[in-house]
């Protein structure tokens, strides 16, 4: 449902940014390869660090070791201490209240923020092709 969230928000004409998630978005059998060329086409990156998966940091540290920005998000519930290397990343922490279909109350509005802070800081993100339903199309 997560990823719902963040596909639904992303997808705003506003940002028009498509979401693409590691294991969705494979295009080579050969998984850390795919992943390594995903990370490199990226213009940012969105991580969720509240199951506390080394691989998510692991990703998280690629990106910023290739200067790309990111935003870290995390259940307020499962909320830690964030780790040096990414406690100065833009971070949005939300709670989730469960039901048919969860809500993610603080989600939207703080990474909304963090997007326009990525776009406005990061002019060629502002200039890259934007995505719309039909695909990218120029800025």
């Amino acid at each position: 449902f997560l990823m719902e969230k963040l596909r639904e928000i992303l997808s705003d004409p506003e940002f028009g940014v498509e979401l693409i998630a590691p294991l969705s978005g494979r295009t080579d059998v050969d998984l850390l390869k795919d992943i390594d060329n995903q990370l490199h086409a990226a213009h940012f990156g969105i991580v969720d660090i509240s199951s506390r998966s080394p691989n998510v940091y692991i990703e998280a540290g690629v990106l910023i070791g290739l200067g790309k920005p990111v935003i870290v998000i995390q259940d307020e519930a499962k909320e830690a201490a964030l780790p040096f290397n990414i406690g100065s990343q833009f971070t949005v922490s939300y709670t989730v209240e469960q039901g048919e279909k969860p809500v993610f109350e603080g989600l939207e509005k703080d990474l909304r923020a963090g997007v326009e802070a990525i776009l406005k800081s990061y002019p060629s993100v502002r200039r890259a092709p934007r995505w719309k339903a039909e695909g990218f199309v120029d800025a």
